[in-house]
């Protein structure tokens, strides 16, 4: 058997059980189509891909990492667990992963259980392949990442031999809000997420996971809302693994569509939109590069330079006046409509009036240019989203 999907079904059909493969970080891989009475955390392996660090605990103080042998583990009533037996799928004498077999009734035969050690044993192969082929294109990514000028073009041409990746691709980068950025999403998971047909390689990034992701000419959108909702499934599974936290958030950036040996503009665009997005709290979860507007700036390795720049004179002596400061940013934020502004703060023209022109005393600026406004408009977002995360960290 060559494919992973065949051997779970061979096993379960073996045994008579309702079977998973994960890998060895406790990741879901594949599954045999039997859903009917399964327990608690069965379910929670397919629903989440993966199971939570508390069952992951259980079952490793079981020995399974060390097990060359099926190993039984008890049921749990606590923890709505079925009796099952872990089949350890080794390669070369290491573990790449886990059979798990559910006893529903009478426990399985050891005779039965002896019968699939081959297969485990395949399994442990076909898992020990992948993972290298995985390896070998992450690999291939970062060497296109840091291919010198004139030189992108081939190192494209080896990535989409090794990869299937077709020509044109964008580049997500997805990260933490807050801590480590640690295990985010898995190959598995990812094929399970409905972005693309051949939904990409993983690679790791500095601040978090780096997703390569086809993308056909006029699919940004579904890209993107498949990658909002990757980006949802992800942080609900962290904030149950971290117990509800509110620092368990998870952020990621999308560059734009480019040519596949153009990967390094996406890619640095992703990691700039995250960091926009980490600046951003209350905002999307997701930043796109080619919505976030002026706000790029943020997320760059000179935003600290962009916060000192837009705090001029005009905009700290602004800031000081915290109902002025609103007032100018709602009236920028409606292109300097005077009905509009008047509208959305519930005021009177006149006490607008009164108010911008107090909002010109304090600044020594003329609402009427342009350059004016725009020192004003970029200082007050700007600095209100610094404050924004200020507060956010002091909580």
């Amino acid at each position: 058997m060559s494919d992973l999907q065949d051997v779970v079904d061979e096993v379960s059909l073996r045994l008579g059980a309702r079977v998973t493969l994960e890998d060895r970080a406790f990741r879901l891989v594949a599954f045999a189509a039997q859903v009917d009475q399964a327990d608690a955390v069965r379910l929670e392996t397919i629903l989440r891909r993966g199971v939570s660090a508390q069952t992951r605990a259980w079952f490793e103080s079981f020995g399974i990492a060390r097990a060359r042998h099926p190993v039984r583990v008890p049921g749990d009533p606590e923890r709505a667990l079925s009796p099952r037996v872990c089949i350890p799928a080794r390669s070369r004498g290491v573990v790449q992963g886990y059979l798990w077999a559910i006893e529903a009734g009478e426990p399985i035969a050891d005779e039965a259980l002896a019968d699939v050690m081959p297969l485990a044993a395949q399994a442990g192969d076909l898992l020990a392949r992948h993972q290298a082929r995985r390896r070998e294109t992450a690999r291939l990514v970062h060497e296109l990442l840091q291919a010198p000028l004139g030189a992108a073009e081939v190192a494209a041409a080896v990535l989409a031999r090794a990869s299937g990746l077709p020509g044109r691709v964008l580049v997500a980068v997805i990260g933490r809000s807050a801590g480590e950025p640690g295990a985010l999403v898995s190959q598995a998971g990812l094929e399970s997420s409905g972005l693309a047909p051949r939904p990409g390689v993983l690679a790791d990034d500095d601040h978090g996971v780096l997703v390569v992701l086809p993308c056909e000419d006029g699919a940004e959108g579904r890209v993107h809302q498949a990658m909002a909702n990757l980006v949802a499934e992800l942080e609900e599974q962290v904030r149950s693994r971290e117990g509800g936290s509110r620092r368990a958030g998870v952020i990621a950036g999308v560059g734009d569509p480019v040519a596949l040996a153009d990967l390094r503009r996406s890619w640095v665009q992703a990691r700039q939109a995250l960091g926009t997005v980490a600046l951003l709290p209350g905002h999307d979860r997701l930043g796109v590069w080619s919505e976030l507007g002026v706000m790029r700036v943020l997320g760059g390795s000179a935003g600290h330079e962009v916060v000192d720049a837009v705090r001029t004179p005009a905009v700290a002596a602004l800031l000081a006046h915290e109902e002025l400061a609103h007032t100018a940013l709602a009236y920028l934020d409606a292109g300097g409509s005077v009905a509009r502004t008047a509208e959305i703060l519930g005021l009177h023209r006149q006490s607008l009036y009164y108010r911008l022109g107090r909002i010109e005393a304090v600044t020594g600026l003329d609402l009427r240019d342009g350059r004016a406004r725009l020192e004003l408009h970029l200082g007050l977002v700007t600095l209100s989203a610094v404050n924004q995360v200020m507060q956010s960290r002091r909580r």
